[in-house]
């Protein structure tokens, strides 16, 4: 089974470039743990579309600070495909 996510657009504001491509990172290898461990969301005969997910506030961690970003927008990626 193949599953594509498609993220059009990302916006983090106040970060650097090099720390965005570490969120993006974080937020593959947690959808893949996601989808690894919980399953699919409950609709995986069709095509999930969400226009936008607001992933809210995540704070500052300091060390590991991209990752714990990454980690909690995956998770508001997930609720958002209705998992």
């Amino acid at each position: 089974m193949t599953i594509d996510v498609s993220i059009e657009r990302l916006v983090l504001d106040g970060l650097s470039r090099r720390d965005g491509k570490q969120i993006v990172t974080a937020i593959e290898r947690q959808l893949q743990h996601l989808v690894a461990t919980r399953g699919l969301p409950p609709t995986p005969d069709r095509e999930i579309t969400a226009r936008h997910i607001d992933a809210g506030t995540v704070a500052a961690a300091g060390t590991g600070e991209a990752r714990h970003i990454g980690d909690r927008l995956a998770h508001a990626i997930y609720r958002g495909a209705g998992g």
